[in-house]
């Protein structure tokens, strides 16, 4: 998900509002040591090995090497949107980065689970630290996708067709299954070995899967053939592939993806009729074309960015 700079209050600045108290909560106050200039300090050293030092200059190529090219990508967002927003005219609060907060931890945890509760808090802490989102990273994330969804917001258009597809998608006869998804294809390699070799899905998942759903072993929620939300060849291989199956690794636009089937789900008897649910339907709707407007706009922005790279360590993964 495209969520990435919201600035809390330092300790001793002034009160914060119920938003940003929320938000704080998670991202985290800023470090008290974090650096606050842009002086050169490649030199310095970071850190001893048996009293000898270890320099930032000397990490940098090995930090860009295991990051760079999606650091890059987001430094590039970052700036765009930015950029975007101003000639649009608008400005991010801390309530639309509360927001964002919110419906991320909907996102990790499913419904039905409080996203003030301490199930939530461990969970989305879980995600955090397998995706390397620290106190700056989580805070862009979440800025992040606060601007992308006031861009997208006028191109929404919520129709009763898209309405009872929602509906559908809520109350219709779904599959659910566990998914690994990898950067590269020696991964997904070592990723297949492993399964073949008789590893659980759930342990190689929580391992190695770079997809939101490794802190639950790959669990997803049950989803629709139709819900746009997951990529096409993601939702085919759930659909075609038997109760138990795994997929071998399917191509993503960037990665791959391994899927193992866990059971069908059928439609709840006593579901409630269109009608009777027809606004949240409406505003589940407004969520699935947000997310997907954003995914488009983002990926527009990034490849439509005049980018000079001038560090010989970023060439490499640029």
């Amino acid at each position: 998900m495209l969520l990435s700079g919201c600035a809390t209050e330092s300790r001793t600045g002034p009160p914060r509002s119920p938003g940003m108290e929320r938000t704080a909560r998670y991202v985290g106050e800023r470090p008290d040591n974090a650096e606050t200039d842009e002086q050169d300090h490649d030199g310095e050293p970071v850190m001893y090995v048996d009293g000898r030092p270890i320099t930032r200059g000397s990490m940098w190529s090995r930090l860009v090497e295991v990051s760079g090219d999606t650091v890059v990508d987001e430094m590039i967002l970052d700036v765009r949107l930015a950029s975007a927003c101003r000639d649009a005219g608008i400005e991010i609060g801390e309530d639309a980065i509360a927001r964002e907060e919110s419906l991320f931890v909907e996102t990790l945890t499913g419904t039905g689970v409080s996203t003030d509760s301490e199930s939530a808090r461990r969970i989305l802490a879980q995600v955090r630290e397998a995706r390397g989102l620290g106190y700056e990273r989580y805070g862009a994330l979440l800025r992040r996708s606060a601007m992308l969804r006031a861009l997208v917001a006028d191109d929404v258009r919520v129709t009763d067709a898209a309405a009872r597809l929602a509906h559908d998608l809520r109350y219709g006869p779904r599959r659910q299954a566990r998914l690994i998804t990898v950067s590269s294809s020696r991964d997904a390699q070592r990723a297949t070995a492993r399964l073949r070799a008789g590893e659980a899905f759930e342990t190689v998942a929580t391992e190695m899967s770079t997809d939101v759903s490794a802190s639950r072993g790959g669990l997803l929620a049950p989803l629709h053939a139709e819900d746009a939300t997951y990529p096409a060849v993601i939702r085919r291989a759930m659909m075609e592939l038997p109760v138990g199956g795994v997929s071998t690794p399917v191509a993503l636009d960037r990665g791959f993806a391994i899927v193992k089937v866990v059971g069908d789900v059928p439609a709840p008897s006593g579901a409630p009729s269109f009608d009777v649910v027809a606004d949240a339907m409406r505003s589940e709707a407004r969520l699935v074309q947000e997310r997907l407007l954003m995914s488009q706009l983002a990926r527009e922005l990034v490849e439509g960015a005049e980018v000079r790279v001038i560090d010989p360590g970023l060439r490499r993964v640029r």
